[in-house]
């Protein structure tokens, strides 16, 4: 298999027109494998589809809105060119864009990073991107692939989103056999259903942790936005908190608002959408067989508390 996605790499360089490169392989996710392109500056950064004949790629909807960060100061990578540019190409969906410096984010830079995760932030929410749910790209415009938020949300997450539609906490593969912490999260259903509809949608990454935020030496650049969806803003600070903890949520929040006087609005409204999404990301590790329980029952039951 390794030999065949490094036969891969050089298919898919060589119809860029790149015969002779430097490798080096950058790490793999759920979704795709990356590699680094030379080893001086500047560098080029190829990610290659994984298991791409079972599912949609989001590489030309990341190119379309990376190019809009791009276009607005933002510290992002830069497009180059991705699979769908090219004229009869059968092999898997790719991009290929400038490499971005830096290291993931480490723990003890969190706080120091909240000012620069702020203004990135006010960058990419106030793209101006019609519709909701998951970011795709129609006849070459960037929007949310639904019309309402609620259809938006429940679609772009691929399975039950609570507490929205017929999602239910008692068939959730976690939950049905906690029934005490079932019991305090659901008693805030409609506090989270409040939550998830105030104010106008706007572009979120959705999955800012450490590895998708690069620090060169103070300098954050900011990753991988295959998550990315129209939805409600406190949603990105809910989704913070989930990854680098309420702490660093709450330090960005503050650095993120204008007026402080919001800041305990934004503040309910994000640790009611974190039930939502802490609920949805546990049954999502539970899907993919990933070890997280504890970390997702402590994130659900510190987030009860703020409520």
């Amino acid at each position: 298999m390794r030999r065949d996605r490094d036969a891969m790499v050089w298919t898919v360089l060589s119809a860029l027109g790149i015969e002779d490169a430097d490798l080096l392989p950058l790490g793999a996710g759920l979704a795709s494998e990356a590699w680094r392109i030379g080893h001086r500056h500047p560098w080029y950064a190829l990610r290659i589809g994984r298991m791409w004949t079972e599912g949609r790629s989001t590489f030309e909807m990341e190119h379309a809105l990376m190019a809009r960060l791009v276009a607005n100061g933002a510290r992002v990578p830069t497009p180059v060119r991705g699979s769908w540019e090219l004229e009869d190409w059968s092999g898997p969906p790719f991009s290929f864009t400038l490499g971005l410096d830096g290291g993931p984010l480490a723990k003890v830079g969190h706080e120091r990073a909240a000012p620069a995760m702020a203004a990135f932030l006010r960058t990419l929410h106030g793209l101006p991107i019609p519709g909701h749910g998951a970011l795709t790209v129609v006849d070459g415009v960037l929007r949310g692939e639904q019309d309402t938020r609620e259809v938006g949300l429940r679609a772009w997450a691929q399975r039950p989103l609570w507490p929205l539609g017929a999602a239910r906490l008692d068939a959730h593969a976690a939950l049905a056999d906690r029934p005490a912490l079932r019991e305090l999260i659901g008693a805030h259903e409609a506090t989270v259903r409040a939550a998830l509809g105030h104010g106008p949608g706007v572009p979120l990454h959705s999955d800012l942790h450490e590895e998708n935020i690069l620090d060169a030496d103070g300098e954050l650049g900011f990753i991988d936005f295959g998550e990315g969806l129209v939805g409600p803003a406190a949603w990105e600070f809910a989704a913070i908190g989930y990854f680098l903890g309420w702490p660093m949520a709450d330090a960005t929040l503050a650095a993120y608002l204008d007026d402080s006087r919001d800041l305990e609005r934004w503040r309910a409204d994000a640790s009611a959408i974190a039930l939502c999404f802490g609920v949805y990301r546990w049954a999502q590790d539970r899907e993919l067989e990933m070890d997280e329980d504890t970390h997702d029952e402590e994130f659900l039951l510190e987030t009860l508390a703020r409520l």
